[in-house]
């Protein structure tokens, strides 16, 4: 059904959701070409030299052969603006991640046949703008009907709430003429007046500001990390991807990491079994493909609804008799409640709230 409304058009993106089979989608799509023009040029445009040089390779042979992967050009996202050539067939996987800096590659190939491939298209207008212009979504099948169809495993969602911690007096706060330590929930309340100070007096700029750093707070919550340390510990059996709030939380929840600072080591022994546990930031959201995972822990939502829908379809690709457990910490009386109850919207799954 996808290929066939693509190929109505010959250009545009399907919008399927994480383990359904885009991946297969494209690469047949590559052969048809191939086959009605041996000497066709395609490109397959990706965000990570990770993604374009192992996964992608890894689903060619499982889905085809590596002479087809070797015949394709292969570039990430960040480089396409410097490509001066013209190509008969593009894919453009994580299509959500076109800007107006590297669309300029799209403007140039705008007469070229282009498959864009997302489990999430972007909220943000300019990029879908840009998705419109260039590649308009033109078939959609969500994770829900993916569920309902047995393309993928369904998967229980438990929402772990925890309030803010109003005992412990470890943050410090410095102003001009005083020094002191305050508690999380206090600490929380300071910095909601200090927005509500910058929106009455119309200073869109400082309320920006003065929201970022309640967000950065959220992410490094004492608490948070705590009640997620004793999270891990109760599926020290299960294989456990940890999504955390920065690379220091990361590093202090478990001791094999994955992140912009960090090695290999630990991510391939954890796509083999090696490891049961393995904790990232934003590395792992996209297009990476986890075998046998048994669960997720969300230590910190975000306000961008397709981050948890990414992170959800981490955990959910086929295998037999299994349900996904996936875990969303939620402070209460923050920012994360309205993030997890924005980001589940639409969602029928099973939600507990712990």
């Amino acid at each position: 059904k996808a290929y066939n409304e693509w190929h109505l058009y010959g250009k545009g993106t399907l919008a399927i959701a994480t383990g359904v089979g885009k991946s297969k989608i494209f690469i047949d799509t590559c052969k048809k070409v191939l086959a009605r023009n041996p000497n066709a040029k395609i490109a397959l445009i990706v965000p990570t030299e990770k993604l374009r040089d192992e996964n992608w390779r890894d689903e060619f042979i499982k889905w085809a052969d590596e002479a087809l992967y070797n015949c394709i050009e292969r570039y990430c996202y960040a480089s396409i603006n410097k490509i001066n050539k013209i190509f008969d067939f593009i894919g453009a996987d994580e299509v959500h991640n076109i800007t107006e800096l590297n669309s300029k590659f799209f403007e140039l190939n705008k007469n070229s046949e282009v498959m864009g491939l997302t489990a999430t298209p972007p909220e943000d207008e300019l990029k879908s703008q840009l998705m419109k212009r260039y590649c308009p979504v033109v078939f959609e099948y969500t994770l829900q009907e993916a569920v309902l169809d047995g393309l993928v495993v369904p998967f229980n969602i438990k929402i772990v709430e925890l309030p803010l911690d109003d005992k412990d007096k470890y943050i410090e706060v410095k102003t001009k003429s005083i020094q002191f330590k305050t508690t999380e929930k206090a600490y929380y309340e300071f910095l909601n007046k200090q927005i509500n100070q910058a929106r009455y007096s119309r200073n869109k700029q400082l309320e920006k500001f003065r929201i970022l750093n309640r967000m950065r707070f959220l992410y490094n919550l004492k608490s948070k990390t705590e009640l997620a340390k004793k999270l891990i510990a109760s599926l020290a059996h299960k294989k456990t991807l940890i999504f955390c709030g920065t690379i220091a939380q990361a590093e202090e929840l478990c001791s094999n990491t994955y992140h912009s600072k960090s090695g290999d080591k630990d991510y391939l022994n954890f796509i083999h079994g090696d490891i049961k546990h393995l904790s990232c930031v934003r590395a792992l959201n996209e297009g990476m493909n986890i075998p046998e995972l048994d669960a997720a822990i969300i230590v910190q939502g975000s306000a961008k609804k397709r981050e948890i829908i990414q992170r959800i379809g981490r955990c959910v690709r086929w295998r037999e008799n299994h349900t996904a457990e996936i875990y969303i910490i939620n402070s209460m009386g923050t920012q994360d409640v309205s993030w997890t109850q924005n980001a589940l919207e639409g969602l029928s799954s099973n939600i507990e709230y712990i």
